[in-house]
């Protein structure tokens, strides 16, 4: 998704698990590892006007504390969008 938005010129950054990228991406500085414990999105406070998630909640061992960081790292008035997979 990072490189389908970044081809459109938008400034696009992703973060992952360290498992998800050495399986799913190439090397790039715009993709970054989330620590696991304490859970972190790896930018700095107010970084973004808009976080997307697609397909991570489901997964999510504390959704509480996900919220939060995504919270921390939006800029005041930034918008959240979170994709969920469908029900079979």
């Amino acid at each position: 998704m990072v490189g389908d938005l970044r081809a459109l010129s938008y400034d696009t950054y992703g973060c992952d698990t360290w498992r998800t990228f050495s399986l799913n991406a190439p090397a790039d500085e715009r993709l970054r590892e989330i620590t696991q414990e304490p859970y972190r999105i790896p930018f700095d406070p107010q970084a973004f006007d808009f976080v997307v998630s697609t397909s991570v909640f489901e997964h999510a061992q504390n959704k509480e504390e996900c919220f939060r960081e995504i919270h921390r790292v939006l800029k005041p008035g930034g918008y959240a969008i979170h994709v969920l997979p469908g029900q079979g």
